[in-house]
């Protein structure tokens, strides 16, 4: 039987949003909601760089809002990521 999870999105948890090889790299890593002002140049982007820029909108937006996302598990393996908050928080 298949388990199905679906969880909070969490500091902890980020690192399993789903990923993949061109830009913006994943969810984890995509900045263009939060911080449109910084997405002008993929070949610029880094991912590390992105990926502590989401944290901190997390970790934020979550101070404020509360949860801000979810996180899909199949038989523990990611199969799908959501986030939302107010418009402030996103203002793209």
């Amino acid at each position: 039987m298949m388990k199905i999870e679906i969880v909070n999105l969490t500091l902890a948890n980020i690192q399993d949003a789903p990923e993949w090889e061109a830009y913006p790299f994943g969810c984890k890593y995509c900045i263009y909601c939060e911080f449109p002002e910084e997405c002008i140049d993929p070949k610029k982007q880094i991912k590390e760089k992105m990926l502590e820029k989401k944290s901190k909108w997390l970790r934020n937006t979550k101070k404020v809002f509360g949860n801000c996302g979810k996180l899909i598990y199949i038989d523990r393996r990611t199969v799908g990521y959501a986030q939302y908050a107010p418009s402030e928080f996103l203002p793209n």
